[in-house]
């Protein structure tokens, strides 16, 4: 896509949002989508119009993953 079309200030907003409100549907997406089943946290570290990037907590370690979206975001 590019350049992101969300503003830092939006996708910060958004991240706090998802990692402080909906966490453990921040772990269901990390487990089901992001294909990481044996995640045991996770948190949203960003966003632009083609996927959300996370961060989960897997063993001891963490693994960064991207759930694409099922199709461009513009607003």
């Amino acid at each position: 896509m590019g350049r992101n079309p969300f503003e830092p200030k939006v996708v910060a907003a958004i991240c706090h949002h998802m990692n402080h409100d909906h966490a453990a549907d921040t772990l269901v997406i990390c487990r089901g989508a992001g294909g990481r089943p044996e995640a045991h946290a996770a948190r949203m570290t960003g966003f632009d119009g083609d996927g959300a990037d996370f961060a989960a907590s897997v063993g001891d370690g963490e693994v960064r993953l991207r759930v694409d979206w099922a199709r461009p975001l513009t607003e």
